[in-house]
């Protein structure tokens, strides 16, 4: 392979920003121990180094401390519809609670955030007919 460096893409490509599906390091995104407040105080920025700018006005008068608390429901009935968006923010939330030793909300549990899907959330319906 000509012009071909071994090694030279990997640090470029797996490591830093964007390296982790776009959101850079400081926003929640890859555990607990990825959470800069500097970041959080900022909440258009949080959401535009989630790569979720798009949401901006729906939160533009919460404080962090007060969105890690909202769940799949709330963020919902806050505009985020897309359940792609509200599983990376539920996530980043689970992860900068666990980070500041926020008590988990009496919903949360960690298999529900991880895996959030079609089921509405005390109902048992699942879309199925069922």
């Amino acid at each position: 392979m000509v012009g071909f460096r071994r090694g030279s893409c990997s640090s470029r490509h797996n490591s830093g920003p964007g390296a982790n599906g776009g959101a850079t390091s400081g926003a929640g995104v890859n555990g607990s121990d990825d959470v800069d407040e500097r970041i959080l105080k900022d909440t258009a920025n949080w959401l535009r180094v989630l790569r979720l700018h798009k949401y901006t006005p729906n939160f533009a008068d919460d404080r962090w401390q007060d969105m890690v608390l909202m769940d799949s429901d709330m963020l919902e009935g806050r505009g985020v519809a897309a359940l792609g968006a509200r599983k990376k923010l539920l996530r980043a939330f689970a992860n900068v609670r666990e980070h500041y030793s926020i008590p988990h909300t009496d919903w949360y549990i960690p298999e529900a955030v991880a895996n959030i899907g079609p089921v509405n959330a005390g109902t048992g319906k699942d879309g199925s007919g069922q």
